[in-house]
């Protein structure tokens, strides 16, 4: 069966996204060990040629997948060198101040509050903070969807997210003392028509605090707005 065109190139791109994005590996893998394996047949012969050609296709699968893996796990960092092993809770890096759309001062900010703290924060943001507050407090949801479904949060963040019947006693029960929230979304204006107060934000997220519980930060920690 002559080559196409079409496998090299959709090898080509599972790998850029494997090299990526960690969680795409499993994808790159299925287009590369079919494609591997055919070349390689194609290469030292059919299965009837006997056990020194199937060793050699074995031995040569192996050898693809151990680069492959080797390059999602290598190759970025020496593009670059920024991608290392990082300790939790490290939010001030070069690295975390590059990446766009991140609450990474309104995490930092967290991460200095009282220990007594409850906070509500947006499902986008959830990952950040679980890396940020490691070891300190828990979040209110992250992207373990499945797991935040069955405790409730899920359903709680879409009502809050949507403004649906009944959110307001919801959230009175909930009683979070801030709240980390996509910048103009609907929680946003309906929190500020209550008389919550701005307490610090990033570009794309702002950090809001319960008119009751805002006299008690401190008046270093009530950050002016970033320039937009």
């Amino acid at each position: 069966e002559p080559l196409r065109l079409r496998d090299p190139l959709l090898l080509a791109f599972f790998t850029f996204l494997a090299l990526r994005y960690v969680r795409a590996l499993p994808f790159a893998l299925l287009i590369a060990l079919p494609w591997s394996a055919a070349q390689l047949s194609r290469r030292f012969g059919s299965p009837s040629a006997g056990f020194l050609s199937l060793a050699w296709r074995r031995l040569g699968a192996g050898l693809v997948v151990f680069a492959l893996l080797w390059g999602v796990l290598r190759l970025p960092r020496r593009l670059d060198p920024e991608v290392s092993p990082r300790t939790p809770g490290d939010v001030l890096s070069p690295f975390w101040r590059a990446s766009r759309g991140l609450p990474v001062r309104c995490a930092s900010w967290l991460q200095s509050a009282p220990q007594n703290l409850r906070f509500y924060n947006y499902y986008h943001s959830g990952g950040l903070l679980t890396w940020a507050l490691y070891g300190q407090r828990r979040v209110f949801i992250d992207g373990r969807g499945d797991l935040h479904n069955y405790s409730g949060a899920w359903t709680a963040h879409v009502m809050f997210s949507n403004i649906e019947p009944g959110w307001e006693q919801s959230w009175q029960r909930l009683a979070p003392h801030v709240a980390l929230l996509l910048r103009g979304c609907k929680l946003q204006g309906a929190l500020e028509e209550r008389g919550w107060k701005f307490v610090t934000d990033d570009p794309d997220w702002v950090l809001l605090a319960d008119p009751r519980f805002y006299p008690q930060i401190p008046a270093h920690m009530r950050q002016s707005p970033v320039p937009r």
